[in-house]
């Protein structure tokens, strides 16, 4: 085991180290003489380079030379909203599912819908199903339902 340091013994301080030379960015800071309370806009600075603006203008560069593309897309416009189109109501009823089981998993909401639905179909089945008549109604709501959404009569 080794021996401990003697308390004795001198304890070297890191030595402070200085700059050998002057940096390459040059900060200075004017001050504006204006109210107190009022804000000032920041003077640019020239040394302050911001390479996100080159990057983006190099990306619109090569898009402006990808005119096959929006060639590509005029000709296939149909197809191509009709994926999307599918591939967003699958992204929907996944997200609507996740939610429905979320629900399902509280404890006491679960018996709670169930019991809400058995409710709602009781009285449908009295209100629209019991009678001749009511029957009769509820034909006439869907034949009209249809037809305003495939537009048969005005």
């Amino acid at each position: 085991m080794a021996d401990p340091e003697p308390k004795d013994r001198p304890v070297k301080e890191p030595e402070a180290t200085t700059p050998t030379a002057e940096p390459d960015v040059k900060t200075s800071i004017d001050f504006v003489d204006e109210p107190s309370g009022s804000i000032s806009k920041p003077k640019s600075v020239g040394w302050a380079k911001q390479p996100w603006k080159e990057y983006g203008q190099q990306a619109l560069e090569y898009l402006g030379k990808l005119d096959y593309l929006g060639d590509f897309f005029a000709k296939y416009q149909g197809p191509i909203t009709t994926l999307v189109l599918i591939l967003v109501a699958f992204v929907a009823v996944k997200v609507i599912l996740a939610a429905i089981n979320a629900i399902n998993d509280i404890p006491l909401l679960s018996p709670l819908f169930e019991v809400i639905g058995l409710g709602f179909s009781g009285w449908f089945i009295w209100r629209y199903l019991a009678r001749a008549s009511t029957r009769k109604e509820l034909i006439e709501d869907i034949k009209a339902l249809g037809d305003q959404v495939t537009g048969g009569k005005d």
